[in-house]
């Protein structure tokens, strides 16, 4: 349906109003232009202003439904009767064609901003690797310390334990990264991440503080330590976090 001017209409104007008064769907009933610029007072106590009187037959079920001009086009909206029996004593009220369409425009345009801005903005990036929890990192930061001080007299390991990487992790297209593994009470220590884009990693709570500020589609280096102390830098681009 086209909308029409109600600021146009005058007293006397032939309507129809089209609703579905006591679940009787698509009636159609015809009346007048009885006034304009009326102010009631809706349901809820607030003030509906320059409605449209009409003695169009409205009954309960019409609200909500068109109020059209005889070329079929809105010029207002069925909201309201004053009646002492509930039922339509020929002084309906519908909310401005103009109004309603100055209202609906608004809310379609900012539906549309809303959605470009969703559109531009770039949700939190994946990496798809878990790391060792506190307690879990404590036991294996210190299995590990042990090991390297035999090695390279080192008594600081830093990092956090990757533990499992998802098979669609950005991660997975790099050859040799190993995770940790406990197996029958067996632990098989694997690499740490002790860099994200340049920044140290202490522990695992630093590394999810850091990535929480990443993005999809984010390229970012990884700096990755394994069981012997050696390091390598890995590039991946974070993914979508899945559904």
């Amino acid at each position: 349906m086209e909308y029409g001017s109600s600021s146009n209409l005058v007293v006397g104007q032939s309507l129809l109003a089209i609703g579905n008064p006591f679940g009787l769907d698509r009636t159609i009933t015809s009346g007048l232009v009885s006034a304009t610029g009326r102010s009631v007072t809706g349901v809820a106590g607030n003030q509906i202003k320059n409605c449209i009187q009409t003695d169009c037959a409205i009954n309960p079920g019409n609200s909500g439904g068109p109020l059209l001009n005889l070329k079929g086009e809105v010029v207002g909206v069925n909201t309201m009767i004053i009646s002492a029996s509930g039922s339509s004593s020929g002084i309906g009220f519908a909310v401005p064609g103009d109004s309603v369409k100055e209202s609906a425009d608004k809310i379609i345009e900012l539906d549309k901003q809303r959605r470009l801005r969703n559109a531009k903005r770039k949700g939190r990036g994946w990496l798809g690797a878990a790391v060792a929890t506190s307690s879990l990192e404590e036991s294996l930061r210190k299995r590990l310390i042990s090991s390297l001080k035999q090695n390279k007299n080192s008594d600081e390991v830093v990092g956090a334990f990757i533990t499992s990487i998802d098979t669609k992790s950005p991660l997975m297209s790099q050859e040799g990264v190993s995770t940790t593994s406990i197996t029958n009470g067996n632990v098989q220590i694997g690499d740490r991440i002790v860099s994200v884009g340049g920044n140290a990693i202490e522990n695992a709570e630093a590394f999810v503080t850091e990535m929480k500020g990443r993005v999809e589609g984010e390229n970012l280096s990884l700096t990755i330590e394994n069981v012997s102390g050696e390091r390598r830098v890995v590039y991946v681009t974070l993914g979508q976090i899945p559904l």
